[in-house]
């Protein structure tokens, strides 16, 4: 039916297609509350499947476990997914910083540094997320024009976002993305 079930054991194996067939890789999805997983025992499973060669790929997914009434289960699913070369990553170095733009004592932004190492110039967008302690989220993007290399790009939250949300911290950077947009987009 529709409803998560905890404790299955996912197992996942992605091979890319070409002629010939490229050796599958396999991994697991995980319902542990670790870095690729929000909440432990939710029934939700996630994992991360890192390529190294761009094309398009075949994932199977064999889902094995007990529902509650004590019947074992299994399950295959299976989709196509289209890799591409990256064209800039997320560095993993990011800073915060509060400024006070009027000098009266008080924050009146935070500046996220974001930093970015890209391989094909371009317009890129970059959108950071943050959570607060009891799970509200506050979202701020830019659009910016990337060289090829290093760069640092500031995004910052203004304090009225802050006040709004009526958490005083902390605040924990939960997601940051980064799109190209293309050589030509408008920024």
């Amino acid at each position: 039916g529709s409803s998560a079930l905890a404790g299955a054991t996912v197992t996942m194996e992605a091979r890319r297609i070409a002629d010939p067939p490229a050796t599958p890789i396999g991994f697991t999805l995980l319902d542990n509350g670790g870095v690729a997983d929000d909440t432990a025992g939710d029934g939700l499973y996630s994992g991360e499947f890192t390529p190294t060669v761009a094309g398009d790929y075949s994932v199977l997914a064999i889902i094995t476990g007990t529902a509650p009434g004590g019947v074992s289960y299994t399950r295959h699913a299976m989709t196509q997914i289209k890799v591409v070369a990256p064209t800039s990553t997320l560095t993993g170095n990011v800073g915060d910083q509060g400024i006070d733009d009027n000098a009266d004592g008080l924050f009146d932004r935070v500046a996220l540094s974001i930093q970015t190492n890209t391989v094909v110039a371009g317009n890129y967008s970059l959108v950071a997320h943050l959570k607060t302690a009891s799970g509200k989220r506050l979202s701020r993007g830019i659009q910016v024009s990337f060289p090829t290399g290093l760069a640092t790009v500031s995004i910052d939250f203004e304090a009225d976002v802050f006040i709004q949300a009526g958490e005083n911290g902390p605040y924990a950077i939960e997601l940051i993305e980064l799109f190209y947009l293309g050589e030509d987009a408008t920024i």
